[in-house]
């Protein structure tokens, strides 16, 4: 699903739930982001696959809830990794099921963006 890895979108007055906005602010004090993937034997490469960017978390939690998958109703982080500065978060439908899991950081330009780790399986 990825719909839209450029798509920016300005912050609305929505409030973050408080799980998300403890693991956006670890991530507020160092930024980071790397999309390089790695290469397994026979050719196969994990990677992360683009999900959404924007601007600001606030936006960027807007687009994951709004935007991109109708049956997502709600997002809740599952693992803030203040070590390598990512969250990970589940987006969740009504019946509070897993719709996709994806890890979000601010990148070095300021934005923030969502990925999706594409594992390697031979």
């Amino acid at each position: 699903m990825s719909l839209a890895n450029t798509r920016q979108m300005q912050a609305a007055a929505v409030t973050p739930s408080r799980a998300l906005l403890t693991g956006l602010a670890l991530l507020t004090l160092v930024g980071c982001g790397s999309t390089t993937g790695v290469a397994q034997p026979g050719g196969c490469t994990s990677h992360y696959e683009p999900v959404a960017a924007a601007a600001s978390p606030v936006a960027l939690k807007n687009l994951l809830l709004h935007d991109l998958n109708p049956s997502v109703k709600s997002l809740r982080v599952v693992d803030p990794k203040p070590d390598d500065h990512k969250v990970t978060a589940n987006l969740l439908d009504k019946n509070h099921k897993i719709v996709e899991s994806v890890d979000m950081w601010r990148r070095s330009d300021g934005t923030w963006v969502a990925q999706q780790w594409k594992q390697c399986i031979d």
